[in-house]
């Protein structure tokens, strides 16, 4: 397992800080946050020591010959938390100055997650976690994702917007239905023209133009919103108004979110071809494409199913049978086909962590309030020392940059500050010890 430290600050008997990621980047694991930002902050305040760890079978750390369906297995949640264990234990015994320290870990995303489920698992090496925007509870299905983002753009967007984008979906259906989708391969950048009795290609359409909408809402801020809804809707060159719904929503969406995209390939034979190669040094591989599919096809689920287009209206071809083939054709196994074995799987995640309850006490958990993930994390307290703080006005992971009096909104000031201050009370050498607890068994994976 490759980690990354920083010793800049650390000083005999300081805390060890520890920054758990499943997969950023290209390249498995980076230094960002353990060179910068509000936890580095406070590794300077207290003399503590930073790491970054890459998750095994991301960036280096490969553990297997390829990712083939059977040297996968070993990619689960359990070993995860038990290659964090290790690392632990393995530091203190072998830094000199650090046999004592408190331990604390952070993350964003998943990788928060990580840090709460660790600190659930292993209390007797851990004394604190926080996790931001971190989804706690796996679910096969998720389709309140777009339900969330749709509802954000409405708000701070407006009417105006949602309803231009709602128009340009309805035109795509339309062209399908007309069986003359010209003018749509044409706006929207499209690699190949479109076969219209292909359901996979037409569900692949609808998901890639929802996924990359999500990505971008999931980071955006509140102003990003405001200005993409003015593109969307002309209001930025009123003297060159959209022709129709779908050029105004493409002027957002192929002009400006992807403006170096030459075409667009949404075939879905080809993303499944991509998605199927199990050598280490290929783009699905080395970006964690691949990776991050196995644990979503076999732990965390979380398919962004159209619900029948309930909420939102980016289509309604994505159903639960569309990402079940996926993973079966993805992984050469038709197991993921099976009518529960997916949901069967999926579940045992929130029994061993507990879903939105992690049964666990020294933690934070904060979410941006636009985050299209956040209700998949705890709305409120758990307990005295298990509290959630909801950001207003705030997307994907605000709060873990460095204060800045010029950058961040009044009330994201704030809650770094009480996060701050929570993490000072955990990491004080005077401070109660963790649990007495007896050491879990590592369980197998699945």
């Amino acid at each position: 397992m490759r980690y990354l430290e920083n010793t800049e600050f650390f000083q005999d008997g300081g805390p060890i800080y520890i920054y758990t990621t499943l997969g950023e980047g290209l390249y498995g694991v980076y230094d960002d946050w353990i060179k910068d930002g509000l936890v580095y902050e406070v590794a300077e305040e207290t003399n503590g020591i930073l790491f970054a760890l890459e998750h095994r079978y991301y960036g280096v750390s490969r553990p297997t010959s390829d990712s083939s369906f059977e040297n996968l297995q070993w990619l689960n949640l359990l070993q995860s938390l038990a290659d964090i264990a290790r690392f632990i234990a393995h530091t203190k015994e072998n830094t000199y100055g650090l046999e004592n320290s408190k331990v604390f870990l952070w993350g964003r995303g998943f990788g928060g997650s990580l840090a709460i489920w660790a600190r659930q698992k292993y209390p007797h090496l851990i004394n604190a976690a926080w996790g931001s925007s971190s989804p706690l509870n796996a679910q096969l299905e998720y389709s309140q994702i777009l339900e969330n983002m749709y509802s954000t753009i409405n708000q701070i967007g407006g009417p105006e917007c949602s309803q231009q984008i709602a128009d340009a979906m309805q035109m795509i259906e339309d062209a399908v239905n007309a069986g003359n989708t010209t003018y749509v391969e044409s706006r929207l950048g499209l690699c190949y023209e479109i076969d219209h009795g292909n359901s996979y290609d037409l569900a692949r359409l609808d998901y890639s133009i929802a996924d990359s909408s999500m990505l971008f809402m999931q980071n955006a801020r509140y102003p990003d919103i405001d200005e993409k809804c003015m593109i969307i809707t002309g209001f930025d060159r009123p003297d060159d108004p959209p022709a129709n719904a779908l050029d105004g929503f493409a002027r957002w969406w192929k002009d400006d979110l992807h403006p170096y995209i030459d075409c667009f390939d949404f075939r879905n034979e080809n993303v499944v071809e991509m998605y199927s190669d199990s050598l280490w040094d290929t783009v699905s591989s080395i970006d964690g494409r691949r990776q991050k599919l196995w644990l979503q096809c076999t732990q965390l689920g979380l398919f962004p199913i159209t619900n029948q287009g309930t909420g939102h209206p980016y289509g309604r071809r994505f159903e639960l049978n569309f990402f079940k083939r996926w993973c079966a054709d993805s992984f050469g196994n038709q197991i993921f086909r099976d009518q529960w074995w997916m949901e069967d799987s999926i579940a045992l995640t929130n029994e061993h962590f507990g879903g939105l309850n992690p049964r666990t006490n020294n933690i934070l958990m904060t979410h941006g309030e636009m985050d299209p993930m956040r209700t998949l994390g705890p709305s409120q307290d758990l307990n005295s020392q298990a509290r959630v703080i909801t950001i207003h006005l705030e997307s994907f992971s605000r709060d873990l940059g460095s204060p800045s009096d010029v950058l961040d909104y009044p009330h994201l000031l704030e809650v770094k500050g009480q996060i701050r201050e929570q993490i000072l009370i955990w990491v004080q050498p005077d401070g109660p010890p963790p649990p007495e607890t007896t050491i879990p068994p590592i369980q197998p994976g699945i």
